[in-house]
């Protein structure tokens, strides 16, 4: 076997660099794809936009809540735990928009998960800092709101009682701001 000759080992090299400086390119694209699909929420089309199901929650104390309770208004229903970080970190953002966008006719229903006492919920609720309506489940969830196994996972309901998104993972308060704000400002 041949070793290289010595102008051959330039260019080597410098074709190897060439292989890295697109590998970073391409992993830079991918970020940005990424955090651009994390920083938006696309709303369906109120005319493709499917009625939101039944979902049977209770308040924590064990009053029954209904999306039909809240028609006429904008609903954001978040699915969390107390153990799921990304879950933790929307709190102080829900917050912020119930408190904001609650008199314009955002409903915010944060429905946990854990199976846990309510009085423990509550608990959780006050250590965490959320001031919106904390629910769980009155029977075990399903079709619409199984939420995928994912946490935490997201709906908008506009007014009318149609689901309008469905996120599934963290999304920036940001993103529930314009997404949120677009909807109460429908006719």
């Amino acid at each position: 076997m041949k070793s290289p000759s010595i102008a051959e080992k330039p260019r080597r090299a410098a074709r190897a660099r060439g292989y890295r400086v697109a590998l970073a390119l391409g992993v830079i694209f991918v970020a940005v794809l990424v955090w651009v699909s994390q920083t938006r929420i696309d709303l369906r089309p109120a005319h493709r936009a499917v009625r939101a199901g039944p979902l049977e929650l209770r308040d924590l104390e064990g009053r029954q809540l209904s999306l039909a309770g809240l028609r006429g208004q904008v609903v954001l229903v978040n699915l969390w735990a107390s153990w799921c970080e990304p879950c933790r970190s929307e709190i102080p953002g829900l917050t912020r928009l119930a408190h904001e966008l609650g008199p314009r006719g955002l409903a915010v229903l944060g429905v946990n998960v854990e199976n846990r006492e309510p009085g423990r919920i509550a608990e959780l609720g006050r250590e965490l800092g959320i001031d919106y309506t904390i629910a769980i489940p009155a029977v075990p969830l399903s079709g619409t709101f199984a939420g995928e196994g994912v946490l935490p996972h997201s709906w908008l309901i506009d007014r009318q009682g149609r689901i309008r998104a469905s996120r599934a993972g963290w999304v920036p308060e940001s993103a529930f701001r314009r997404a949120c704000t677009q909807l109460l400002d429908e006719e």
